[in-house]
């Protein structure tokens, strides 16, 4: 999956590099399917938003986007820990199971008050 966008130069095809390995271990606990559809989404966005950015160089380009799309763990850990519990629950885990019922439960009684 490495490099399945158009990138010059060797600075920055590291910079992308990093980034990916980054994803790939914060996407250790996944489905290769779900870790690969995720990261997908990521790098399309990463690349897309590089694309317009109007810096002189690709790799402050890169950077940039980078940045703007801010610490990994801030989107990836929620969003991790929400399909890790949906896979519980789906496989019949009693705690998983009670976890969502009691989610289930608050919101309703927030969504009343």
């Amino acid at each position: 999956m490495t490099h399945q966008f158009p990138i010059k130069s060797e600075t920055s095809k590291k910079l992308w590099s990093n980034f990916e390995r980054e994803l790939n271990h914060k996407l250790a606990p996944l489905s290769v399917s779900e870790k690969d559809d995720i990261k997908m989404e990521i790098l399309s966005h990463l690349y897309e938003s590089a694309l317009n950015d109007g810096a002189e160089s690709e790799e402050k380009r890169i950077i940039n986007a980078i940045d703007r799309l801010g610490e990994p763990d801030l989107y990836l850990t929620p969003l991790i820990s929400d399909i890790l519990h949906a896979q519980s629950v789906a496989k019949g885990h009693p705690k998983a199971i009670l976890k969502s019922l009691l989610q289930i439960t608050q919101k309703a009684y927030y969504t009343c008050l």
